[in-house]
């Protein structure tokens, strides 16, 4: 049983890391995504001569795009959020389980 426990618990917990690294690494390509639009988007403002309309409008087109662009890659970080969860709550129903286990089998 405690073979089992530590087995599982490592699993687990390794299968939590690697999730954490993988959301990490698609949460930082948004990041540097939203930072690249904010620099583009400034600088095309600022080369610009137009009126103050004329840029609000660019602003407004700019960013309406870079929305559809972002909601695209929207869905792979809501899957590894879910993933992730997922993976701690089964650590935490595990641990549950076997917490569970020992209180009867030591008849408390």
């Amino acid at each position: 049983m405690h073979r089992t426990k530590y087995i599982l618990r490592a699993s687990l917990l390794l299968l939590i890391v690697f999730l954490l690294i993988n959301l990490y690494k698609k949460t930082d390509d948004n990041i540097a995504q939203i930072a690249k639009f904010k620099l583009e988007t400034l600088s095309k403002i600022k080369t610009d001569s137009l009126d103050t309309e004329r840029k609000l409008n660019v602003l407004i087109k700019e960013t309406a795009k870079f929305n559809e662009q972002f909601i695209e890659k929207s869905p792979e970080v809501k899957g590894a959020l879910s993933y992730l969860i997922g993976a701690v709550g089964l650590l935490i129903s595990f641990e549950l389980g076997f917490f569970i286990a020992e209180r009867r089998k030591t008849g408390e």
